[in-house]
């Protein structure tokens, strides 16, 4: 039997949530099935870019140059000398040019986020809202679209009137499972085996208020905790600006590996407005950290799965996260700890995911 050929095709190939959540998925499809090729339309620095090298696919990064109407004939042109049977965009670049393709050839479109809260907050109210009226238009072009988890779905269906399928995202626990706890970065970010950890990790924007966690982390007084902030992005500068007072705020940046920094945490801090299904604060759990996130639907879908090691503060409170994070003291945490990495492992591990998905695209073939 002729393997399927299946292109994943995004803007950029490189760290973060959706191309995160591609490397889970190829990682774990059935190879004697697909024949997988991965495609990332520009080029990024290779200091930030996914490193899909120990993984069964191949992946193209074409650099495409000019005005739109020229990338997209080119993106259109290779993806037609593949000749896949499926392709599987991420974005809204990669969806536009998904549903350009020719009609034998099968769309698929994973959603990341929900567009109306996600787009404004990156764009402003005017073009957030148009970049969202022209997301929700491509979607009508692809023929099978699935959000990445049930508040997507939900919030799509309560703006738009359109109910899609949705399927959660889940977390290459083994990947985890192998990755070194690396005792030298304590040493060199000065923390010692006496502190308490919390951490964030993500994209530094107004989306994610991290500045909501520093200003409460810096009215709690205990000098044996510590916040590391790992990830750049348009607030960073702020956010080290407001933070320069105290020092047991340490701002990691942008790194390769940020698992060996989440396993030398304790706690995983999300203050988020808006999300789709957080991978970070997944991989946090997955690498035992019990999370303190903000009372959000993509949060709280979190806990409508069995788990004691997720606790939540609401955004209003402006004592909130100061509250549980002094809750801490009194937790069993060796107990919290494993009730966190068993979650992921029993409910959101990317086997799971690619299972789910793999039965998406045997259904749209068939």
């Amino acid at each position: 039997m002729d393997k399927i050929k299946i292109v994943y095709l995004i803007n950029y190939i490189k760290i973060g949530g959706p191309v995160n959540m591609i490397y889970n998925l190829v990682k774990n499809l059935d190879t004697q099935k697909f024949d997988i090729t991965v495609i990332g339309i520009s080029d990024i620095p290779s200091n930030k870019k996914k490193d899909f090298s120990d993984i069964s696919c191949k992946v193209m990064e074409l650099g495409v140059t000019g005005n739109v109407l020229s990338r997209e004939k080119k993106v259109i042109e290779i993806i037609n000398e593949i000749s896949p049977a499926i392709v599987h965009s991420h974005g809204g670049i990669a969806d536009n040019i998904n549903g350009k393709l020719k009609k034998s050839i099968l769309k698929v479109n994973t959603i990341h986020c929900v567009p109306n809260e996600d787009f404004v907050f990156k764009n402003g109210k005017i073009l957030g809202n148009l970049k969202s009226f022209f997301y929700y238009n491509n979607l009508k072009k692809i023929g099978t679209a699935i959000a990445c988890s049930k508040t997507v779905s939900d919030k799509i269906k309560s703006y738009k009137g359109v109910a899609y399928k949705y399927i959660q995202n889940g977390i290459d626990t083994q990947e985890i499972g192998i990755t070194e706890l690396n005792t030298s970065l304590k040493k060199r970010l000065q923390i010692k085996n006496s502190d308490t950890v919390f951490c964030f990790c993500g994209y530094l924007s107004k989306r994610k208020n991290v500045q909501y966690i520093i200003s409460n982390f810096k009215k709690i007084s205990n000098e044996n905790y510590k916040l590391l902030i790992i990830g750049d992005g348009d607030e960073l500068s702020r956010l080290k600006e407001l933070a320069s007072d105290d020092n047991r705020v340490i701002f990691v940046g942008r790194v390769s590996s940020p698992i060996e920094y989440l396993k030398i945490s304790h706690y995983f801090l999300s203050a988020s407005l808006s999300e789709g299904l957080p991978l970070a604060v997944m991989e946090g759990m997955a690498c035992g950290l019990p999370a303190i996130l903000s009372k959000i639907d993509s949060h709280i879908e979190l806990s409508e799965l069995p788990t004691n090691s997720i606790s939540y503060f609401d955004l209003s409170d402006d004592m909130g996260l100061r509250n549980e994070i002094e809750k801490t003291q009194r937790n069993n945490y060796e107990q919290l700890s494993t009730d966190a990495k068993d979650f992921i492992e029993n409910y959101l591990n990317a086997q799971k995911m690619a299972k789910k998905y793999e039965q998406i695209y045997l259904d749209i073939l068939n």
